[in-house]
């Protein structure tokens, strides 16, 4: 029996790495990163919230709550870019008008994109026949809608604009910290973290609470709530007879 020589294998194997993509192969498959799974991303919740942090109060609601967080924190270890598809479901009068869908398009993305800091919002116009990436965060917001805002499936039903967060929110699989409906202030046991405070889907501020922010979601952290107030001026303001300061904060800010 012979054996090959040690430079033989050398070349046999250089040869086989750098041999030639056919060229009938998508390369965008052949370079796209295999994304885990949910359950390989869930098998680091525990680890993740040792090393968040030392509160052992935290910490113990956090691992009661598993199932109940396991969406929203899913969500914050996926891609961070979103494509939002807009259309409208009645008119919006906006006064004074924007200069063009892409000045308003503009607005909405300076607003989402500091309420998720560290994400990347862009808002387009929604056609027939888009492919909405379920796999993703692709999302479509209905503007102009009547009755309550709220989210269902992969679209956003919105009836001030800067609702935006709080409804995609809940299609990343955030929950309200309130009990019951809108209207209620008591805070739900399952939903309300140890320590969160002023929070989105509290109805009560602008910006994410530390839970959702820095734990679930990876955002950079930052609470830009002057920076945002003034990129919701921006916005109500263009409401037919409103204006920020006439807005009622339940429908401007939060909703469903």
């Amino acid at each position: 029996m012979k054996f090959k020589s040690p430079l033989f294998v050398l070349l046999a194997f250089v040869a086989c790495v750098s041999a030639p993509i056919p060229a009938d192969t998508d390369a965008s498959v052949v370079d796209a990163p295999i994304s885990p799974s949910d359950e390989e991303i869930m098998a680091n919740y525990l680890t993740d919230v040792h090393d968040y942090w030392e509160n052992g109060e935290w910490r113990s609601w956090m691992i009661q709550r598993k199932n109940w967080w396991s969406s929203a924190y899913i969500s914050g270890r996926r891609d961070h870019e979103i494509h939002v598809y807009v259309r409208y479901e009645n008119p919006v009068l906006y006064n004074p008008p924007w200069s063009s869908e892409a000045e308003h398009f503009n607005a909405l993305s300076w607003l989402a994109n500091l309420q998720f800091p560290g994400w990347d919002f862009a808002f387009s116009t929604y056609y027939e026949g888009v492919e909405v990436d379920m796999k993703g965060y692709d999302v479509v917001a209905v503007l102009g809608h009547k009755g309550v805002s709220n989210a269902s499936g992969r679209t956003v039903y919105l009836v001030y604009e800067t609702i935006f967060a709080h409804e995609f929110g809940h299609i990343l699989g955030l929950h309200h910290h309130y009990c019951g409906d809108s209207s209620s202030n008591e805070h739900c046991p399952e939903a309300y973290p140890p320590d969160e405070g002023p929070c989105i889907m509290d109805r009560n501020s602008v910006s994410f609470g530390p839970t959702e922010n820095n734990f679930l979601l990876l955002t950079t952290r930052e609470r830009q709530d002057e920076d945002i107030s003034m990129a919701m001026n921006n916005i109500l303001d263009r409401y037919p007879g409103q204006g920020f300061a006439s807005i009622n904060w339940n429908e401007c800010g939060t909703g469903q």
